[in-house]
């Protein structure tokens, strides 16, 4: 839970540090399905894959120089993240 809220008020700080007029600004809305059951076991690695920096979300994240650009993370995207960083098993695997 602490590294959950870490990482939270980490994100936070990088979405809200930066100021930037609304009119040159771009939001983007970060989410995807669960990759998990409730007691942690993830389903596939498909989540892994899309955090990769040539993944489908981390192609959003990593290659941006955009200043400008704000992220709107779902919650349950970040938990899954925070799980997966401690380790974690895939069904099956």
């Amino acid at each position: 839970m602490k590294r959950f809220l870490a990482l939270l008020t980490c994100i936070s700080a990088i979405i809200f540090a930066t100021p930037v007029s609304a009119a040159q600004s771009s939001l983007l809305f970060i989410t995807s399905p669960s990759h998990s059951q409730i007691g942690g076991l993830f389903l596939d690695d498909q989540l892994a894959l899309d955090l990769a920096p040539t993944g489908a979300i981390g192609s959003l994240l990593y290659p941006s120089t955009n200043r400008s650009t704000r992220w709107e993370v779902d919650p349950a995207l970040i938990e899954e993240a925070t799980v997966m960083s401690n380790g974690y098993k895939v069904l099956g695997g």
